[in-house]
């Protein structure tokens, strides 16, 4: 077993690198960049996504689960195509959240799930890789959450909705305009009462 450091982007020196080492594989998690055609025709290429994929594709798919309230998440390990999180499925686990969860309550589930499945992936490589199938269902794309539209707090919205807008980012942030001065949000606690101040007051 070997490794190596990886910087951006992927490329053939990379892969030569890993065939030096005696490398047929290369697995994949968090990583922000497509993994060009020509490695995917070298190595073996695994990723690990949290979500049940095709539900959830893109680069930072936990915040919307959290900021929608999703009750099932999971993690698909799936051999790479030449799409983003594309590719057959050779393992993949489901879980129900609870209606309070936060981002970080969500990827500490998701990362014990993908312990569990790579161990799995570990133990039977050769028999998962050649039952892989398809990936099933509608396909749904979730962007990078945009800072202005996805992560700004505005005081007009209901109190359950900047709630949910800031446990979706944790230790991330959202941000706050707060007497003319933008803010980094990382958590809050929220409480409703009836009240005659004016909305985004300081009381």
């Amino acid at each position: 077993v070997g490794s190596i450091s990886i910087g951006e982007s992927i490329g053939y020196s990379a892969v030569s690198s890993l065939k030096e080492i005696g490398a047929g594989v290369l697995i994949s998690a968090g990583y922000g960049y497509r993994i060009p055609d020509s490695v995917l025709s070298e190595i073996i290429c695994i990723n690990i996504h949290p979500t049940m994929l095709p539900l959830g594709k893109g680069p930072w798919p936990l915040p919307r689960m959290v900021v929608e309230r999703r009750e099932v998440f999971g993690v698909t390990i799936h051999k790479m195509g030449s799409e983003f999180d594309s590719g057959d499925v050779l393992l993949q686990r489901g879980s129900l959240l609870s209606d309070n969860e936060s981002l970080e309550s969500v990827t500490f589930k998701a990362k014990d799930i993908a312990r569990e499945l790579a161990l799995e992936l570990a133990h039977n490589f050769d028999q998962l890789l050649v039952k892989a199938v398809p990936q099933y269902g509608s396909a749904e794309y979730w962007p990078m959450p945009n800072w202005e539209r996805d992560r700004m707090i505005d005081w007009n919205m209901p109190v359950s909705f900047i709630y949910d807008r800031v446990r979706s980012y944790g230790k991330f942030a959202t941000g706050a305009v707060f007497e003319g001065k933008e803010l980094i949000v990382t958590d809050c606690r929220v409480c409703k009462k009836v009240h005659d101040f004016p909305l985004g007051s300081v009381v």
